[in-house]
C-alpha cells in the first residue's frame, strides 16, 4: 500500500512539473514589465521547485551513499591483504612460468644448433663423396703408371 501511495506522490510531483514546464515553454514573449515580472516570479518558482527536488534526492540518496561508502571500506579493510597476498603470488607464479619458458627455449635453440651441426656434416660427407669420385680416376692413372 505505502508503494503505491509514494508512486501516486510522485505521478502527481511529475505531472506539476510538466504544468510548470508547459507555463515557462507557453510564455510567448517578455515585452512589458508586467510580462517581465511575470517571467521572474515564474523563473522563481521553478527555481525553487528544482531546488526542492534536490534538496528531496540529497535526504534519500545520502544516507544510502554513507553506508555504501562505509561497506566499501569495511570490505577493503577485509581484502587489502588478501589481494596483496594474491598478486604476490600471481608474481611468484609468473616468476616460475618465464623461467620455465626460458629453459624451453634455450633447449629449443640447442636443437636447432644441433640439427645445424647435423645438417654441415650431411654435406661435408657428401662434398666428400663427390672429391673421391674425382679423385678414383687419378687413383687409377696412378696405379696403372705404377705397373708400367
Amino acid at each position: 500500500m505505502e508503494e503505491i501511495k509514494k508512486f501516486e506522490s510522485f505521478e502527481i510531483i511529475k505531472n506539476d512539473m510538466k504544468a510548470l514546464a508547459l507555463k515557462c515553454d507557453n510564455l510567448a514573449i517578455v515585452n512589458s514589465p508586467e510580462s517581465a515580472l511575470f517571467a521572474k516570479d515564474l523563473a522563481k518558482e521553478a527555481r525553487g521547485v528544482l531546488k526542492w527536488i534536490e534538496d528531496e534526492r540529497k535526504k534519500i540518496t545520502t544516507p544510502m551513499l554513507n553506508a555504501k561508502k562505509e561497506v566499501d571500506s569495511f570490505a577493503k579493510s577485509l581484502t587489502e591483504q588478501l589481494n596483496d597476498s594474491t598478486k604476490g603470488l600471481r608474481d611468484k607464479i609468473l616468476d616460475y612460468e618465464t623461467e620455465k619458458e626460458n629453459i624451453r627455449i634455450k633447449e629449443i635453440q640447442r636443437i636447432v644448433e644441433v640439427e645445424k651441426i647435423v645438417e654441415v656434416e650431411k654435406i661435408v660427407e657428401k662434398i666428400v663423396e663427390v672429391e673421391k669420385k674425382k679423385l678414383k680416376p687419378l687413383k687409377n692413372i696412378l696405379l696403372i703408371i705404377k705397373n708400367l
